[in-house]
C-alpha cells in the first residue's frame, strides 16, 4: 500500500490511514453521509473502525476503510480510491463489498425482507467511468422499462474529485476540492482539514501509525517468502512430473526433486 512508504507527515487525507481516522469524527462522518444521498440520519455508530469480511475460509475476505450504521439499521461503507484499476474492476469491487454486506446482515433463517439498505460509497481521486461527471450512482433497473427499479435496497456511489466543480451540493464540491488537493474552502472542508491536523499532532496516532506500516512491512515480506517457497515447489513438481514422463521410477523422482513420495505418486498417476 501507499501509505507504508510514507512519512506520518506526509500523510493526507486520500491516504486510507489518516482517510479512516478522520472519519471516526460522528459529526464529520455523518454529514458526509446525508450530504451524498441527500437524507437526514439521526444518529450513526460503528460496529467496527476497519470491518473485515469473509463469508466462508476459503472465500475472498476484504477490509472496509469505513463501515457504518446508523440509527435506522441501514449501512454504509465508504472507500478511498487512489488506484485507477479500470472500471470494471471498481464496479465488481463495489459489487463484492456489498453483497458480503447483505450477506453478513441476514442472519441465518431470517427473511430476505429483513434486509437492511446498504450503501457502497467509493471516493475516488479519478473519474472511474469517464464521462465527467462528480457523482455516479448506481441502482438496478429493468433495462426493457427503466422507471421500474429494482427493490434490492442496494445502492452504489462513485464520487469523482477531479470535476468536484461540477458538484451540485457546496459542501461536496469543497470536499472533493480538498481531497483533490487544493486548498479547503468552505465551513465543511475546513472542518475537515482541521481535524486532519488535530489527528496529525497527536503523538499516539504517530506511533499507531509508525507500528502499522512496520506490521505492513513484515507481512509483505512474509508473503514474499511465502510465495517464492510456493514456487520453488512448483517447479519441483514439473521437474518430476517431466521425469515421470520419461519414465524414470517414481522412488528415484521423489529422492532427487526431495517431494514427499505420496505427492510423486500422484504425479505418476497423472503423468500416464
Amino acid at each position: 500500500m501507499q501509505e507504508s512508504q510514507k512519512q506520518w507527515e506526509e500523510l493526507t487525507v486520500r491516504d486510507n490511514y489518516l482517510f479512516q481516522l478522520v472519519m471516526r469524527n460522528k459529526r464529520i462522518c455523518k454529514h458526509l453521509i446525508e450530504k451524498i444521498l441527500h437524507i437526514t440520519i439521526k444518529e450513526i455508530q460503528y460496529p467496527q473502525f476497519e470491518k473485515n469480511i469473509a463469508v466462508s475460509l476459503g472465500s475472498k475476505s476484504i477490509r472496509m476503510d469505513v463501515f457504518v450504521e446508523d440509527d435506522t439499521g441501514k449501512v454504509y461503507d465508504i472507500e478511498m480510491q487512489c488506484l485507477n484499476k479500470g472500471e470494471e474492476d471498481l464496479s465488481l469491487r463495489a459489487s463484492y463489498y456489498q453483497s458480503l454486506l447483505q450477506i453478513e446482515m441476514l442472519e441465518k433463517g431470517a427473511a430476505y425482507t429483513e434486509l437492511h439498505p446498504s450503501y457502497v460509497i467509493f471516493i475516488c481521486t479519478f473519474d472511474p467511468y469517464g464521462a465527467g461527471l462528480p457523482q455516479y450512482t448506481f441502482k438496478r433497473c429493468c433495462l426493457e422499462k427503466y422507471s421500474i427499479q429494482s427493490k434490492d435496497r442496494q445502492l452504489q456511489i462513485f464520487l469523482n474529485s477531479t470535476q468536484a466543480d461540477k458538484a451540485k451540493d457546496p459542501d461536496i464540491a469543497s470536499f472533493l476540492q480538498y481531497i483533490d488537493g487544493k486548498a479547503a474552502e468552505g465551513a465543511f472542508a475546513k472542518q475537515v482539514e482541521q481535524e486532519v491536523q488535530n489527528i496529525k499532532i497527536q503523538e499516539k496516532w504517530r506511533w499507531e501509525y509508525m507500528k502499522w506500516a512496520m506490521e505492513l512491512k513484515v507481512a509483505k515480506l512474509d508473503a514474499r517468502k511465502e510465495g517464492l517457497a510456493e514456487g520453488q515447489v512448483k517447479e519441483k513438481r514439473e521437474s518430476a512430473y517431466r521425469l515421470l514422463k520419461l519414465g524414470v521410477d517414481p522412488q528415484i523422482v521423489a529422492e532427487g526433486t526431495g517431494l514427499p513420495m505420496d505427492e510423486v505418486q500422484r504425479l505418476a498417476e497423472t503423468s500416464k
